[in-house]
Formats: structure tokens, sequence, C-alpha cells
């Protein structure tokens, strides 16, 4: 068995250790934590326009086509400068579960315009079969009730992926940031742009089912997502 990096992981992994040698330096690393910011935007500017951020994604969405042994490679490289950037949430989980979305959420995150995180973790714990969370729908939507803590770039992310206990069992809604908090945006307790809790309630998310990765994903516009569907 041939365990080789393919040329493809190669070229990806000299790119990325490339840009983040030259930006994500000990000096910008203090620099970031002591204005309270835990995410480096020109580091992700830089990565989307050199293509990093789209390689490892479907080319139905402007990706390359590659997968997810080109995104370990790519991994890799940013857990070896420590980089304040989102990959993990936004392009191996937001982006590969939302690829088909017709929304658009997976080829906007690929561009570097969107950035997605997975709202996971609650007050009494870490269950992904039954959260805490819970949805119900209302009229023709969804009413998620419930808090979310330690969710990974909440401060800047744009689109939070939100476990929930639903009548029919576990799902994931994919929620935009000016429906969290029941409008008032994220809820900052923690002072921590890292790990930010966030509160969800008092609005209603429109379902849109798909059977992607072995759970279902919910967003609003579901009147549009079935004429594309039809």
């Amino acid at each position: 068995m041939d365990f080789s990096l393919t040329q493809a992981q190669q070229d990806l992994s000299a790119l990325s250790r490339r840009i983040l040698t030259d930006r994500v330096t000990p000096d910008r690393l203090t620099e970031l934590e002591r204005s309270g910011s835990g995410f480096d935007e020109a580091v992700w500017a830089d990565l989307a326009a050199a293509g990093v951020l789209a390689a490892a994604l479907p080319e139905s969405i402007c990706g390359d086509g590659y997968g997810l042994a080109e995104q370990c490679s790519i991994l890799i490289e940013l857990g070896r400068t420590l980089a304040p950037a989102p990959y993990l949430e936004t392009v191996v989980l937001g982006a590969g579960a939302l690829s088909d979305h017709p929304n658009g959420y997976a080829a906007a995150a690929a561009r570097g315009e969107l950035i997605i995180t997975a709202a996971l973790a609650e007050p009494v714990g870490y269950d992904l079969v039954r959260p805490g969370t819970r949805a119900e729908r209302a009229g023709s939507g969804w009413r998620l009730n419930g808090t979310k803590t330690a969710v990974p770039f909440g401060a800047v992310a744009g689109l939070f992926l939100v476990s929930t206990t639903t009548p029919e069992g576990a799902a994931v809604f994919a929620v935009e940031r000016e429906q969290a908090g029941g409008g008032q945006g994220i809820v900052d307790r923690f002072g921590d742009t890292l790990a930010h809790p966030i509160e969800v309630g008092g609005f209603g998310v429109i379902e849109k089912r798909q059977h992607q990765h072995g759970f279902r994903v919910y967003s609003k516009d579901a009147e549009n997502d079935q004429k594309q569907a039809e």
C-alpha cells in the first residue's frame, strides 16, 4: 500500500505553508491576542485568493474537486503555525455539509466571503444525539429555543450550524447570524472571540430537508428551495 502524498497534497501543503509562514508570525499572534481578536482576516483573504479554501471542495461550487486528504494537508499547515483561521469549521464542516444547498452558502465560503461555524456544545453538555436545544414546528417553519456555548469563531461567523432535537429526532439547522438570539445577534458573555455562546429563539426557520452526511439540514427559504428542487 502506497502512503506517499499525492502531488496535489504536496502542492497545497507548500502553498499553505508559504502563505501562513509569511503572515502568521509570533508578533502577529501576539497582536491579535492583545486586540482580543481571534480571527486574522488578512490570512483568510490570502488563503481565499490563492485558491486554498476552494481547492478541496466540489467543482459544482467552483472548487477544484479534491477531497479529505487534501484538506488534511491544509489543516496540518494551519496547525503548524497556530493560524487563527476557521478552515475546519467553515470549509471542512460547513461547506462540506452545504455543498449542494441552493442558497449558495458553500460557494460563498469557498470565496472567503462567509464564515460558517458549528454551534454544538451546550451549558449542560455535548450530546449530538439528543441536544438540549429544541426545534418545534411553527406554522410553515420552525422555532428554535436553546443556548449554545463555546462556538468557535462565533464573533465573526455569518452562518451557524445548530444541532437540535426535533419531534422527529436530531437535526441540524443552518441559522444566519441575524437570526441568532431572537434578532439580538450574538450574545457575548465570555469575552472570548474564539468561543462565543449564542442563544436561539423567537424566530422561525423554514424547512429544507437534505440528507447529507447522515443528518438533516434545515434552513429558511423553503418555497424557493422546493421550486429549485422540482
